[in-house]
């Protein structure tokens, strides 16, 4: 399955990205930083860029074997990660 992207106006869901148009590794690791979503989210640390990648990867990875869907909520018009 490709990722489906929604872009309601007001609300833009997507795939994560690391390419050269978009980048959410490093708002993902500050993200992660944030005690308030260590708390809540234990399944994951993401503390480097590597990290970021790999969770990102991963990601990719459950849209193309049909395991997993999974969106990143992006401002509508620059498509900067908002949160996940």
């Amino acid at each position: 399955m490709e990722p489906v992207e929604i872009n309601a106006g007001t609300c833009y869901l997507r795939a994560f990205r690391a390419d050269d148009r978009l980048d959410d590794r490093p708002a993902l690791v500050k993200a992660f930083s944030d005690p308030a979503m260590r708390r809540f989210v234990r399944a994951y640390r993401i503390e480097t860029i590597d990290e970021a990648g790999d969770y990102i990867a991963t990601r990719a990875r459950g849209w193309k074997l049909n395991q997993r869907a999974s969106w990143a909520i992006a401002e509508p018009t620059t498509g900067f990660l908002l949160g996940g």
